[in-house]
């Protein structure tokens, strides 16, 4: 039985709290890279103020004209950053606040992925929030 209760604990210390996750926003920079596509679906660019080399793209039902409509030159994104004891190993984009919609991808969601050279902005950010 103590044997049993030990292999429990060991296993919970090992794999059940070495994975963290962190919810932050970072302003971002956007411009619209097509006005429309298929079936009303709008490609938007979005950039890190912090690190403009960084690019995100998103595509979303009427994405480009919301953005416009909202009248800012900046929004704030919310991510869900993820790691293990082993550091930051990627990111969910949440929302953009004010904007109606979640960047998920789902039904109504917004597509988005980030690409850009040197290593992702999100990663320093998970790092300090230790």
């Amino acid at each position: 039985m103590n044997a049993m209760i030990s292999a429990i604990v060991v296993w919970l210390v090992l794999f059940g709290g070495l994975q963290r996750r962190v919810r932050v926003s970072q302003e971002m920079t956007w411009v619209c890279t097509s006005e429309h596509d298929f079936q009303g679906i709008q490609w938007v660019e979005f950039r890190f103020v912090e690190n403009p080399h960084y690019i995100a793209n998103a595509a979303g039902q009427g994405l480009c004209d919301a953005l416009k409509f909202s009248g800012k030159r900046t929004v704030r994104m919310k991510f869900e950053l993820k790691g293990d004891v082993s550091g930051y190993r990627g990111n969910n984009a949440l929302e953009i606040e004010g904007l109606s919609g979640d960047v998920s991808g789902g039904a109504g969601g917004i597509d988005f992925g980030l690409t850009g050279p040197g290593p992702d902005p999100l990663k320093r950010v998970f790092d300090n929030a230790r």
